[in-house]
């Protein structure tokens, strides 16, 4: 059974015993004379939208005899991350319920702290697939830093993958394998998450596992809407969209041209890195194609700001998809990503769909084109 918001913070209360805590200790003596605890409920995790609707608790708890001690939180199931003094990032962060003991081991010295996080089926299952991963998660960093141009990246990448589906397929009702399902490659995912039993849906991470089961079919459904929409006979959807000057403008003004349609925001990085390329082709196709630029994720002072700085030449339109919950361009065309690119031949209907910064597509315009 799913477990949902209330569950984590009613009934994972059951049996809580007063003497649940988090006992931090240290394997040397540290320079700081504290730990920080911070903690908040893991139903803020699941359903905030702004950093202004999570609320963080903290205790500064002083280290006795290289230990420190400090009662769990006996609301609900909770983060609980684990800070010192002194020190940007995190010693380590894991999630517990009321009733549970924590126990946390610091290893290695005042530069190179390392932690370990055990006491229960889930943070030791977890303790067990981050040891298998780590040689490959630090090869993935060797490369992204440049410093290892031995090993394939996506080869790296994919082995990596690989260990959290195999905890998977071997402990398919195992508390850790919720959390081992967060880090499966997406082509797995769904046929994994038939398998999974009691143990699973019980696990504190169950509902994060859920939320991505959620945003997985809608990709899946949105990529077989886009395949769709590309067989040459889909009529492209319409829509009637404010310029810069909020003058209505709408795909069917241009109606017996060609049509790019350039879905993108001054915040997307590969959108910027394209524009150069863009004007080429909009300066080759003069007269015979059309472009229109659909911004989407702005302010509308930030859009019109990026259309000055960059000097974007071909028609621009605001699509508002921070107040607009429905019948959105981006959501009519299905947008999966940004930027991309769509080609509609003269009778309005879609010729091709391109998601990313692809050369290809200027192949392809061309080729339609020159037809």
């Amino acid at each position: 059974m799913k477990k949902t918001l209330f569950t984590l913070c009613t009934l994972a209360m059951v049996g809580t015993s007063a003497s649940a805590d988090i006992t931090v200790k240290f394997d040397f003596t540290p320079e700081q004379k504290e730990v920080i605890i911070s903690s908040l409920p893991i139903e803020q995790l699941l359903t905030a939208r702004h950093e202004s609707d999570i609320t963080m608790t903290a205790d500064t708890i002083a280290i006795i005899n290289g230990k420190a001690n400090v009662a769990l939180k006996d609301d609900c199931a909770r983060q609980y991350i684990i800070t010192i003094n002194g020190r940007e990032q995190a010693l380590t962060e894991f999630f517990a319920a009321p009733d549970e003991n924590i126990s946390i081991k610091i290893s290695g010295s005042q530069n190179d702290m390392k932690s370990n996080v055990g006491g229960t089926p889930l943070l030791d299952g977890i303790n067990t697939i981050k040891t298998a991963a780590e040689p490959l998660k630090n090869t993935i960093l060797s490369i992204r830093k440049g410093e290892n141009t031995t090993d394939s990246f996506e080869e790296t990448l994919m082995k990596y993958y690989g260990v959290f589906e195999q905890f998977v397929r071997e402990n398919p009702d195992h508390e850790a394998t919720a959390y081992a399902m967060l880090n499966v490659d997406q082509n797995v995912f769904m046929e994994l998450y038939d398998t999974l039993g009691e143990k699973t849906k019980n696990s504190l991470y169950f509902p994060f596992v859920e939320s991505s089961k959620m945003r997985i079919e809608q990709q899946l459904e949105a990529e077989r809407r886009q395949a769709e929409m590309q067989s040459g006979s889909v009529d492209a959807p319409d829509f009637t969209l404010p310029g810069l000057n909020g003058e209505k403008i709408s795909l069917s003004d241009f109606r017996g041209k060609w049509v790019v349609i350039d879905f993108w925001g001054s915040w997307c990085g590969w959108c910027i890195k394209g524009f150069p390329k863009m004007k080429e082709a909009y300066a080759k196709h003069a007269g015979k194609v059309e472009f229109i630029g659909i911004d989407c994720g702005d302010t509308i002072e930030d859009w019109k700001a990026a259309v000055a700085k960059y000097q974007i030449p071909w028609v621009n339109v605001y699509n508002d998809t921070q107040n607009v919950k429905e019948g959105r361009p981006d959501q009519t065309y299905a947008i999966q990503g940004y930027p991309t690119k769509i080609i509609i031949n003269p009778e309005g209907k879609i010729a091709k769909i391109v998601t990313g910064e692809d050369p290809q597509f200027y192949t392809d315009l061309d080729n339609f084109i020159n037809q």
